[in-house]
Parts: structure tokens; sequence; C-alpha cells
């Protein structure tokens, strides 16, 4: 079974004589109201009044830019002008409420607590061999190595 196909949708109907129903409102609409400027106003003030409309109505019902209709450029050239221009960049960030539980634990001696124990135990050591000699020693590297084995053999904890 074989279905005709519509071609040719996106013309529209010529419905009074060559015109289109909206070109024929269009031309109408301009028709009415420079009718109406005709019996309000003397002659020239119809005619400065009246050959915007003329041109308004005429580019309404015949211009199209791009094979768009000239209504469309029109309507957006005022929806620019009318609304409000807010440009963002950046989506707004939301504030969250964050609860942190701290733990509790216990104090334990931190490392540069023991470091500062083990220099001054050295630095005295050092300090009375200068005393005591006169001039400067070296203190023996079998009790510089005691300290060391002392301080490497306590738990260390860091921060």
């Amino acid at each position: 079974m074989h279905a005709q196909v519509p071609q040719f949708i996106d013309i529209e109907d010529k419905i009074v004589g060559p015109f289109t129903l909206k070109q024929f409102g269009y031309l109408a609409g301009g028709s009415i109201a420079i009718g109406i400027m005709y019996t309000v106003f003397q002659f020239y003030i119809v005619i400065i009044l009246g050959l915007p409309i003329i041109f308004l109505s005429l580019a309404l019902a015949f211009y199209k830019i791009n094979g768009r209709p000239f209504i469309f450029y029109l309507m957006s050239f005022f929806n620019f002008g009318l609304k409000q221009h807010i440009y963002i960049w950046e989506k707004p960030l939301e504030e969250y409420d964050i609860f942190i539980q701290q733990k509790t634990t216990e104090k334990q001696p931190l490392i540069f607590e023991r470091i500062t124990e083990f220099a001054q135990t050295s630095l005295k050591k050092a300090g009375w061999s200068l005393n005591v000699f006169g001039k400067k020693t070296v203190i023996p590297q079998t009790e510089i190595s005691e300290q060391e084995e002392k301080y490497n053999e306590s738990p260390q904890t860091r921060v």
C-alpha cells in the first residue's frame, strides 16, 4: 500500500487574492491605522506619521531576512530592549550547614618535644666538656648513640 507524503508544507495558502492571511492582516492593519489618522489629523500630519506605518506594514507583509519573516526580528528587537540583562558567569554557591565531629584523643608527647629533650641533653654535655677542658672537644660517639637509641625506642607520633 502506497501512502502519499505531503509536500510543500512550509508554503502558506493564498487566501485573499495573491496574499496569505498574515500578509492581508498586516496590510489591512496598516490601512486602517492610516484611515483613522486621516479622519483625526490634518493631511500633512497624516503623511508624516503615515509613512513609517506604510513601511512597517509592507515590511511585515513581504520582507524576509534569511528566509524568516520580519516579525521575528522585530519581536527579538523589542524583547532585547525591554528585558533585563543579567549575565551570570558562575553559579552562586549554595550554603550548606556542615557539622564536623571532633575526635577526642589522649594527649601524647609531640615529636618536637622529644627532639628538644634530646637536643638539651646533648647541649648540656657539650657545654660541660667545654667548661671542663677549656677548649672545644668532641663528645664521644658512644654517648650520642645512647641518646639516639633512647629517642628511637620511644613511640613517635606526628601531628
